[in-house]
């Protein structure tokens, strides 16, 4: 499939008051078979956006460039109504950087069995903090620049998502609010609530 961004932005701006519009190429395809056990389906898609460009109430806030975005759902059960995720597997890249996400399910046919979960990011600070603020998400003020890193591990369980571990690394870590920038070579910053139970077993 294929669409025209800009086009599908002036159609849903005569449906809604939207400040967001994209311009670009978008291709899509996707693949829905049974799984090789037949025990459910499985989904696979790739998606991309040629000279993708967002824009807030007519300005640019991201500048034109290719999205990219891979994706695999595999899920329990042989109807709709029945199926259980079993795995998932999303890859995103674009104009900060590159996020990827999976998901993963041991024992999708108990209804209460968790997910696990583990998200990585590799991201340019500067133009993420310009993404974020346009898209109004609160931020600390000043100028940012450096090459940011993120994991974290999780698990879903019912509907509360329990945080095990996350660390974020700035290389090239520059911050400024006036004056002189704070500068920082490498800023490391990390929570570990498995080591933090270990600790306390051993107490």
């Amino acid at each position: 499939a294929t669409a025209d961004l800009e086009q599908m932005s002036q159609e849903l701006h005569k449906l809604f008051a939207v400040d967001y519009a994209g311009k670009g190429k978008l291709t899509a395809e996707g693949l829905l078979q049974p799984k090789e056990d037949n025990s459910g389906r499985q989904l696979d898609l790739r998606g991309a956006i040629s000279g993708f460009e967002l824009l807030h109430q007519g300005k640019t806030v991201v500048p034109a460039h290719d999205f990219g975005l891979q994706g695999h759902v595999a899920a329990t059960g042989l109807s709709f109504r029945q199926w259980r995720l079993e795995q998932l597997a999303l890859d995103t890249t674009f104009w900060p950087g590159r996020i990827v996400l999976t998901a993963k399910n041991d024992q999708p046919a108990v209804q209460s069995s968790p997910l696990v979960l583990h998200a990585s990011a590799n991201l340019d600070l500067a133009k993420t903090i310009v993404l974020g603020r346009a898209l109004e998400v609160p931020l600390p003020p000043g100028q940012w620049q450096g090459d940011l890193a993120l994991a974290a591990d999780a698990t879903l369980e019912y509907d509360q998502t329990i945080l095990h571990n996350l660390a974020a690394t700035v290389q090239g870590l520059q911050w400024q609010t006036g004056g002189d920038p704070l500068k920082q070579s490498s800023l490391v910053l990390a929570l570990d609530k498995s080591a933090a139970a270990g600790n306390n077993e051993k107490m």
